[in-house]
């Protein structure tokens, strides 16, 4: 606007980006605190010479002298020993009429992180300010840590972590990484690498500048770390995942890092979670040609969700990973706010990851797809196929981002009918239509992939998450996965007799070698591992057991491997 054009000023409102100051003959001091909070959030304007009513209607007062008003903001907005950097264009500051009053509009915009914080004066943790609801507030020393962090160029989970080694490592969630990235790449050349240069390939180790010797990167401790030797790099470590499914229990299941029954990291967390968020899902009976197709379009947009939480989460940030499902919605909650903004992140197109590391890892075996697509495409899934709209907040003090998707039997129950109409599939086709996770005393029913718990405390909490453990008993009308292999095919080969000739698809040739490198492994763990439903686990058992590959469980529970199978051209 021109200074010949009139502001409506009732087109503004006192708010969380509006901010007036009467400012009659000179700057008031609090200009500088706002201009901090507005770039260090995301942005907004600030109304030299108006002042807010009891309504929380704006009134123009005027300044008496616009043009030295404007001398003097920009002597001091260019003064590093009074604001440490200027983010403004001489368009960004404007002259505006309302009325008979002259006012100057000042557009200060979101600071991009490397700039950040942005501070008044000279020192960042007496200085910085940020934007809530309430107006300007000083900035924790967490907080301007935080920011620092996220300036950096490098990603923050690339840190060599020189006080420690690779003993830190929980070997078996190697392995279980391993199998994965062995089913998706089964003829790569570092399936030959022993497990220490194969952690340095995907970098989860890396050399020391200090010492020139290979130790774990922050990436590698979170993915694959135990809980206790990753809380000495991040102290506030905590990832927590809560089932809150009756309101008279305070939850019907649960799972945190601390409880010492399995690893803490976030791989492992990773594909114990899956499941259950998933578990409810319908799905449509639909084939690919062959198999039967046990993922749709919201297993994947949920997947999605799921790693962004853990990889896109400030580790070093206080109150840790919360995902909490209740009978009306699932919400997933991490420390850190998102880097490019909120407006950026659901326009899409943008990937700055907080820790890139994590995200390729997990890329390796194909979870996630690196595209800055993940929040846009996550949305308009969600809203086509369950007419339900999911909402992203994100609060301050500390930073926070939180996504919740609506959940409920009704959201569910529609995105059944809608999955079937788009895939040609009548309703009466769909299975899983009625959510699994009934309950029954307080405890749920749900069956994943990973997860069996062995027994539970009171108020109906699972005592033993365990992903990837041999459950010690089993529920009607589900095989126990320690029950021999005959259960699923009747047809196996004599003693002695060699495999029959052809060749595999290539996740049957990968579950045959998990079984070779761990004669002991269960349905679960090879769930675990391939991601894939223990439906299909059991058809790719029994067409090893038809070729000849595999034989049965002993008494031992052992499996026998035959042969070295090779995969379809």
């Amino acid at each position: 606007m021109t200074m010949t054009e009139t502001l409506n000023l009732q087109a503004y409102t006192e708010g969380n980006r509006i901010e007036a100051k009467r400012a009659k003959s000179n700057l008031p001091n609090s200009i500088w605190e706002t201009y901090s909070s507005f770039a260090n959030t995301d942005g907004g304007i600030i109304l030299l010479g108006v002042e807010e009513n009891a309504d929380h209607s704006l009134k123009a007062t005027g300044v008496d002298d616009v043009h030295k008003l404007q001398t003097d903001f920009w002597n001091l907005v260019n003064n590093n020993q009074k604001v440490s950097i200027n983010l403004l264009t001489s368009k960004m500051v404007s002259i505006q009429k309302v009325e008979d009053k002259t006012i100057v509009m000042i557009r200060v915009p979101k600071a991009d992180r490397r700039q950040r914080p942005v501070y008044v004066g000279l020192d960042p943790m007496k200085g910085t300010y940020r934007r809530d609801f309430e107006g300007d507030h000083l900035c924790t020393s967490d907080e301007v840590a935080a920011m620092y962090r996220d300036a950096s160029e490098t990603s923050l989970d690339s840190k060599v972590l020189k006080s420690m080694d690779w003993s830190v490592f929980d070997m078996d969630t190697v392995h279980r990484y391993r199998n994965r990235f062995r089913l998706f790449h089964p003829v790569h050349i570092w399936n030959d690498e022993d497990d220490e240069v194969f952690l340095r390939r995907i970098g989860a180790m890396a050399v020391s500048e200090e010492d020139m010797q290979f130790h774990p990167t922050a990436a590698g401790l979170l993915t694959f770390g135990r809980e206790f030797d990753i809380v000495r790099e991040f102290p506030h470590y905590f990832i927590d995942y809560r089932e809150q499914l009756h309101e008279e229990v305070r939850w019907t299941h649960r799972m945190v890092s601390s409880s010492g029954e399995w690893s803490g990291n976030l791989y492992d967390f990773f594909f114990r979670v899956y499941p259950r968020i998933t578990a409810d899902l319908p799905v449509p009976f639909i084939t690919n040609g062959k198999d039967r197709i046990d993922e749709t379009v919201l297993h994947l947009a949920l997947r999605e969700v799921l790693l962004n939480t853990c990889a896109h989460a400030d580790h070093y940030g206080r109150q840790g990973i919360v995902i909490v499902r209740t009978a009306q919605t699932m919400t997933f909650s991490n420390p850190g706010d998102i880097r490019i903004g909120l407006k950026a992140a659901l326009a899409g197109g943008i990937s700055d990851p907080r820790n890139a590391t994590i995200m390729k890892m997990f890329a390796l075996v194909d979870i996630g797809e690196r595209a800055g697509m993940g929040i846009p495409d996550f949305m308009r899934t969600w809203a086509a196929y369950t007419e339900s709209t999911p909402s992203y907040q994100i609060t301050q003090n500390p930073a926070r981002t939180t996504l919740v998707v609506p959940y409920s039997q009704a959201v569910l129950q529609k995105a059944g009918q809608q999955l079937s109409k788009i895939m040609g599939q009548s309703t009466s086709e769909t299975s899983q239509s009625t959510p699994k996770s009934t309950q029954k005393g307080g405890q749920s029913t749900s069956e994943t992939a990973q997860s069996t718990p062995k027994s539970t405390k009171k108020g109906g909490q699972s005592t033993s998450e365990t992903a990837q453990s041999t459950p010690k008993s089993t529920q009607k009308g589900r095989q126990s996965t320690s029950d021999t292999a005959q259960s699923t095919s009747k047809s196996t080969q004599k003693e002695g007799q060699s495999p029959s000739e052809g060749k595999l698809s290539a996740a049957t040739v990968a579950i045959l070698e998990i079984i070779r490198q761990n004669p002991r492994v269960t349905y679960e763990e090879i769930a675990a591992t391939t991601g894939k439903a223990r439906s299909g686990i059991a058809k790719h058992i029994k067409k090893l057991q038809e070729k000849g590959f595999l034989k049965p469980k002993d008494k031992q529970g052992l499996w026998t491997v035959v042969g070295v199978a090779k995969k379809e051209a």
